[in-house]
């Protein structure tokens, strides 16, 4: 399928080391110039996310395979996926560092905290987060839940406000420590991009307790609506 939409295009693009693999495959049967789009390397930290021991073993190769590649140049997203692409053994003269943007027209400190009249939090003070809902890979969010567990016993006036999808996946976790959904922990759906703002303006302070990130976009965009992070 990858090959048939390849004959029909000018360039090909693939997000993400995974796809790299059949990206590199696609560029080189179809003769077509590919970007491969990776934002971030994890390497040894593979070690220690919560991933099978079959994912454990392929996505570092995967990784090394990517890095590894001989393209003629590396666009990296940051000076932290620059230095991982050097650590894989990429010289420096071929890498390219281009930050992601945040639009200022769509990202902005002009909107109101409507989510907090909509779950009645006028007196609550909201910590934020938004993105894949899972437990998996590097983003946390288990350590996320349990900090929150230990400040809300010194401080009752402060709830968990998440936006994103796969939440059905943290519902265990939020039990097991005791949590209450709906009253501790706000989970406000999946909001569109232009939705999010509404989202970080809502919030008196944006978590990012990631492991790894290339960028941290949501950083940025929290930052440009006057949130705090």
């Amino acid at each position: 399928k990858v090959l048939e939409i390849a004959k029909n295009s000018d360039i090909l693009q693939f997000n993400t080391f995974i796809a790299g693999v059949s990206g590199w495959a696609a560029g080189k049967l179809s003769r077509k110039p590919y970007l491969i789009m990776c934002y971030e390397f994890f390497r040894d930290l593979w070690k220690k996310l919560p991933v099978s021991k079959m994912e454990k073993l392929i996505y570092p190769q995967i990784e090394k395979f990517i890095a590894t590649s001989n393209y003629p140049m590396f666009l990296a997203i940051s000076n932290y996926t620059k230095r991982a692409l050097i650590d894989f053994g990429v010289p420096e003269k071929i890498i390219k560092v281009i930050y992601l943007g945040v639009d200022h027209d769509l990202f902005h400190s002009g909107y109101k905290p409507i989510l907090k009249k909509k779950y009645k939090l006028k007196n609550k003070k909201v910590i934020g987060w938004c993105g894949r809902l899972n437990l998996s890979y590097s983003k946390n969010l288990s350590c996320l839940l349990e900090a929150f567990k230990i400040i809300k016993k010194e401080n009752d006036d402060i709830v968990l406000m998440f936006d994103g999808n796969d939440f059905e996946g943290m519902i265990p976790k939020i039990n097991s420590l005791g949590l209450k959904l709906n009253e501790d922990i706000i989970y406000n759906g999946y909001s569109s991009r232009d939705q999010l703002p509404y989202f970080y303006s809502s919030c008196d302070v944006y978590a990012l307790p990631s492991l790894s990130e290339g960028f941290g976009l949501a950083v940025a965009e929290a930052q440009a609506c006057g949130t705090p992070v």
